[in-house]
């Protein structure tokens, strides 16, 4: 049975495309060059946590309890940080937290700080106007989060970097 001719089409070399289809790149292959072109372009090295050794410890946490720490965790951050907030008498200050993402925006220019869940991973996400994202694992052991990479709480990194923007250490459960 012969085939029928192809079609034209509006695009140049409709028959050397028709002859060669091009084979697109998968989605891993795509990451890594997202990955490499976007730390290239902010004059950054790739970021030492890429490694996939890294959420290595989160896999020991049940769904079920990574869930039920990392929302205690969320809850109480919430309420220590806005009796933060009020007590500093700070204007322009918001705090939300909302399906697993707790957004604290301190006001008057000073950076807005996002910690959410990411459950694939059982690990909870910074994202800070002054050291950029982390991510960190449970620590059964110390009962806390901790980021791989540092060896940091992520208390520790909220209360230091708290304090160096609005002049007092937070009180963080």
């Amino acid at each position: 049975v012969p085939r029928p001719a192809p079609l034209p089409t509006l695009a140049r070399g409709a028959r050397a495309a028709a002859a060669a289809p091009r084979r697109l790149p998968t989605l891993p292959a795509l990451a890594r060059c997202f990955a490499a072109s976007s730390a290239a372009a902010h004059g950054a090295p790739e970021a030492p946590d890429t490694d996939p050794s890294a959420g290595a410890a989160a896999s020991v946490l049940s769904e079920v309890d990574y869930h039920r720490l990392a929302d205690e965790t969320l809850d109480t951050l919430c309420e220590d940080l806005e009796d933060y907030l009020e007590a500093l008498d700070c204007d322009g200050y918001d705090i939300s937290l909302a399906m697993g993402v707790l957004t604290v925006d301190l006001g008057g220019g000073r950076g807005t700080y996002v910690v959410n869940k990411q459950g694939p991973n059982r690990q909870l996400w910074l994202s800070s106007p002054q050291s950029g994202p982390s991510r960190f694992d449970w620590d059964g052991e110390g009962a806390q989060w901790v980021y791989g990479v540092t060896g940091v709480r992520l208390h520790e990194i909220l209360a230091s970097e708290l304090e160096a923007a609005m002049g007092m250490a937070p009180d963080l459960h």
